[in-house]
């Protein structure tokens, strides 16, 4: 399952399941593991 964003290209992950931090150390390829509440703080700053 963890192929799956790699294979996609993608930037990040937003997940709350701990199983996934274990990606936060992983340097290549690089993929963000943002818990739900970052993620919404990130949209928010985007908007201002």
């Amino acid at each position: 399952m963890t192929r799956i964003p790699f294979a996609a290209g993608a930037t990040y992950i937003v997940s709350d399941d701990s199983h996934f931090s274990v990606l936060r150390d992983i340097t290549f390829p690089q993929l963000l593991v943002l818990r739900l509440k970052e993620f919404l703080e990130a949209l928010q700053k985007e908007d201002k």
